[in-house]
């Protein structure tokens, strides 16, 4: 993609999960895209727009379920969804992790070593979870295919879970959980930001 022809800019999107729920973690997540340097954000989402959907996995489904994860999760219909779009983006990137470890070295913070039984029950965990690995396969290749016609590629992805005994501590050191969801997130963008240093002359980022 960086040998295309014309200019080249890149956008970071940072969104959060878990920021409501009194117990489990929060985790925050950024990724970058590569794109012409003439595309705007609306520009941007109409040429994804077609590709990605907020159904719930389908089998033989040609849209990747990606969207607000209240939309895509529920206790009943189990955490395929979630995967059949989170592991085939991951794919179009470069990263094929085969359990939550090999996750946690190529994007993440997973922390296996926490006292909590329900981290430490996942430490040998493999993924994915529900779906079939083939089908994650399909559907990657579903994404890359119409990334590569929108001369859009996805370059990275990285994420950075807080425990509940952590972000008790730091909400009482920063004084609201605003405060620590606004700093966790800006510190994470910035990492990425530093990966790319010098690589490109324009880039934007949504929060």
């Amino acid at each position: 993609m960086k040998n295309s022809i014309g200019k080249r800019k890149l956008i970071v999107g940072a969104d959060e999960a878990g920021y409501g729920p009194n117990l489990g973690p929060l985790v925050v997540a950024v990724s970058a895209w590569e794109v012409h340097s003439d595309l705007s954000e609306a520009g941007f989402l109409s040429r994804v727009d077609d590709l990605f959907s907020s159904n719930t996995y389908e089998p033989g489904c040609t849209v990747l379920p990606v969207a607000d994860s209240k939309k895509l999760y529920s206790t009943q219909s189990g955490v395929q969804t979630l995967e059949s779009g989170l592991l085939s983006m991951l794919r179009c990137a470069g990263l094929i992790p085969q359990n939550l470890a090999e996750l946690t070295q190529s994007c993440g913070n997973w922390p296996l070593s926490s006292k909590m039984p329900w981290y430490q029950s996942l430490e040998g965990q493999q993924i994915p979870v529900e779906q079939d690995p083939a089908e994650v396969v399909r559907l990657a290749g579903l994404a890359k295919t119409h990334l590569d016609t929108q001369e859009i590629e996805l370059l990275r992805a990285q994420f950075y879970l807080t425990t509940e005994t952590e972000f008790n501590k730091n909400v009482v050191r920063l004084g609201s959980k605003g405060q620590y969801l606004s700093l966790s997130t800006l510190e994470l963008i910035t990492n990425l930001l530093i990966t790319f240093d010098g690589q490109y002359d324009e880039i934007e980022v949504f929060c």
